[in-house]
């Protein structure tokens, strides 16, 4: 008797449904205010208290944040007295557009290095009198910077049908294999073990060794708190991008490349699977 009431219950989660939808509108709004284009022509400031400073993670969270709320946010009817109307669709064209803004800036202002990886961002040289540019980055590369972006680009594909969103995340992807020292060619470490000598470690490819993705405090054991999560907020977003593609919704009255899609769908799963060497 109890039990078949508790199923037939609508889970607690239901309760707080609008509370939260209201509550992911409102903290997103609260972020746009972040974005400038006075300095850098655009992208996310990482803090307005201190001087200008536009890094990857900043605008990498607000893309998959932007992409996500488009995806997913489930409108909201919450009422609250500093709104003036308390009604808001789901796909608000303004999530979307953000997305798009802020992916296509992040990957034209050069925030990567000659590996391939996001470094950490870009200050403005104070030196030049009226300086608005761009101009001294931070060259510290960190795994989860590498990570965050792939929601992004999954959730980009996902509402544009772009292919070229899944082909960059795929070569961000396959750049960080190779900077951990694996040959996905090969499927196995670059250097081999067997020929590193007691006491000593492979060398460092750029962010890791031997086939294993470290920060740069790993080796050392000076990462904090912070550094010793880093590499799960990779995985997190990796595994984000690397579940099979949706079944593609068609829209009555659009005409879909279904043999294109077939083709992206397939590349993508190939791609995926060789990466599980690595993984494991």
């Amino acid at each position: 008797g109890l039990r078949k009431i508790i199923e037939s219950m609508p889970w607690q989660g239901y309760n707080w449904f609008s509370s939260f939808a209201h509550r992911s509108r409102i903290f997103w709004n609260l972020g746009s205010h972040g974005w400038e284009t006075r300095f850098c022509n655009g992208g996310m400031v990482w803090n307005p208290r201190l001087n200008p400073y536009k890094n990857a993670i900043t605008n990498e969270l607000w893309v998959s944040a932007s992409i996500s709320m488009y995806e997913h946010f489930p409108g909201d009817n919450f009422t609250a007295p500093w709104l003036a109307n308390a009604a808001f669709p789901d796909n608000d064209p303004a999530h979307l557009e953000a997305a798009m803004e802020g992916y296509n800036w992040l990957m034209n202002v050069n925030m990567t290095n000659s590996r391939g990886l996001f470094v950490d961002g870009y200050h403005i040289d104070r030196s030049k009198p009226g300086n608005t540019k761009c101009d001294i980055r931070d060259e510290m590369v960190y795994t989860y910077n590498q990570g965050v972006l792939l929601t992004g680009q999954r959730g980009l594909w996902a509402v544009t049908g772009g292919a070229s969103y899944l082909e960059d995340g795929h070569i961000l992807i396959q750049s960080v294999i190779e900077a951990t020292g694996w040959s996905l060619k090969n499927n196995k470490p670059v250097d081999d073990p067997k020929q590193v000598r007691p006491g000593q470690l492979p060398p460092w490819r750029g962010l890791g060794r031997g086939g294993i993705m470290e920060e740069q405090c790993d080796a050392s054991g000076t990462c904090s708190q912070d550094g010793q999560t880093f590499k799960s907020i990779f995985f997190h977003h990796f595994i984000t991008f690397c579940v099979p593609l949706d079944p593609l919704r068609v829209d009555e009255g659009i005409t879909a490349d279904m043999r294109g899609y077939r083709r992206v769908k397939a590349a993508h799963a190939t791609a995926c699977r060789s990466y599980l060497g690595w993984v494991r």
